[in-house]
């Protein structure tokens, strides 16, 4: 028996395990997005206009509280339990 066999608990099974892998490929993606966005703007902050560096700061936060949240499964309960709306300022 193949595929046909397979009941409705197995299926489920399978779309978690692969939502779970192309959660946890975009997870992986958002972090080197983080790491090279920080590697390039060290050099920066010396020279960078006053409010750069926060500006920067808060999207490195932000992109690291979205990956976080890829493989935790509840929506607004990242780094210090603040959701996706916080502001730079």
């Amino acid at each position: 028996m193949g595929r046909a066999a397979c009941g409705p608990v197995q299926g489920e099974r399978r779309q978690g395990v692969r939502g779970r892998a192309e959660r946890q490929g975009l997870q992986k993606g958002l972090r080197a997005l983080a790491a090279n966005i920080r590697a390039d703007a060290e050099g920066r902050y010396d020279s960078a206009e006053p409010g750069w560096r926060s500006g920067v700061e808060w999207a490195l936060l932000w992109i690291e509280n979205t990956a976080s949240h890829l493989t935790e499964g509840r929506p607004g309960a990242g780094a210090g339990g603040r959701g996706q709306g916080v502001s730079p300022e």
